[in-house]
């Protein structure tokens, strides 16, 4: 009986530590996807200003 004890404690054990593992990989996985949606609004941003800057420098020229 104790030996069946010791060997559920040992599997509680490791079910706890994978457990503990999944939630990081989880938690890696959102953060990775918050700097990549937090990226591509930072190169959405940096377009536009260049097109408005390009737009300031070069007007289109007015056709009489």
């Amino acid at each position: 009986m104790e030996n069946k004890k010791k060997l559920t404690l040992e599997q509680v054990e490791k079910a706890r530590l994978m457990v503990a593992q999944q939630e990081h990989k989880i938690q890696i996985s959102q953060n990775r996807k918050a700097h990549l949606e937090k990226k591509q609004t930072s190169n959405e941003l940096i377009t536009y200003a260049i097109w408005v800057a390009q737009s300031r420098a070069f007007p289109k020229k007015q056709i009489p």
